[in-house]
């Protein structure tokens, strides 16, 4: 993978112009927008059936914005709280390219690890796998803003701190959910692997499920499990669109908060797996 300085600041323009469009209705606000020339990203003027609105509607009337009319023509003017433009961070795509040419190299055997523990649930399917090492756009998007929450770090922690460079999701039948929850953890640990992160967000009025984060034990390379229901893993998709949008704006307080109550309205339609109180709390291992 060799991705050069110049088309990581292409695409910051593009998400740029994203941020902006969103909120004001502009071009690419009213069609499909498209990362990394994949499929649509979200569709800022689609609306969604859980709350009869799009995107844009949402944005409208959150708090503190100024009321925008219902026409698709671009809008002058901010919507939020007007805020200068941040300067970017000094990113090392090359030493970003190198981490991620390290998970894609410790990938395989992780990858049949995981689907083999899944698979051993009853009913449990490892889903999404074509989305399983994390791309180069969205990884120097997350070190922009650790480097930004964190403006004395090294690049080397910067680099290091997303946990996700690879990810999987693990489905599993709602009647299971509990035990297949617990078999999953146990099976990850009978093959060494450590567990150093642990979120079971099923008490939450937002996001349904569980996160965990593992560390290969013969790379020392980080991991994230998902563990779903069949409706949450559905909810999370559907409200992915929503996610994203709310990490781009998060310097816009108001739009964030009624993006997050769009996702509240997504995730509170998730019934929680019986026995969901018993998921047993695992020992976390130290991350060195």
């Amino acid at each position: 993978m060799t991705i050069g300085r110049a088309a990581i600041e292409a695409w910051r323009t593009v998400r740029d112009r994203l941020k902006g469009d969103v909120t004001r209705g502009g071009d690419a606000a009213s069609g499909l927008v498209r990362e990394n020339g994949s499929a649509p990203l979200y569709d800022a003027s689609r609306v969604y059936p859980e709350t009869d609105e799009s995107l844009e509607e949402t944005v409208r009337r959150a708090p503190g914005v100024e009321p925008q009319p219902k026409s698709m023509d671009r809008i002058e003017g901010p919507v939020d709280v007007a805020k200068p433009v941040a300067a970017q961070p000094e990113i090392d795509v090359e030493l970003l390219e190198s981490k991620l040419a390290r998970a894609e190299a410790a990938e395989p055997p992780i990858t049949r690890d995981v689907k083999d523990v899944i698979r051993n649930v009853r009913g449990g399917k490892p889903v999404g796998m074509e989305k399983r090492i994390k791309e180069l756009g969205p990884y120097v998007e997350r070190v922009e803003r650790y480097i930004v929450d964190k403006p004395n770090c090294t690049m080397e922690e910067a680099a290091l701190s997303p946990p996700d460079l690879l990810r999987y999701t693990a489905r599993i039948p709602s009647g299971r959910y509990t035990s297949g929850v617990n078999d999953i953890v146990s099976g990850l640990k009978s093959k060494n692997y450590r567990l150093i992160r642990w979120k079971n967000t099923w008490a939450s009025s937002g996001f349904k499920g569980v996160r965990s984060y593992w560390v290969d034990h013969r790379t020392g390379q980080r991991f994230e499990v998902q563990m779903h229901t069949p409706e949450s893993y559905k909810a999370a998709v559907k409200e992915h669109h929503i996610y994203e949008q709310r990490r781009r704006l998060r310097d816009q307080p108001a739009t964030v908060a009624a993006l997050e109550a769009r996702s509240n309205t997504i995730f509170k339609k998730v019934p929680r797996p019986e026995g969901w109180r018993n998921i047993v709390e695992p020992q976390i291992s130290s991350d060195p």
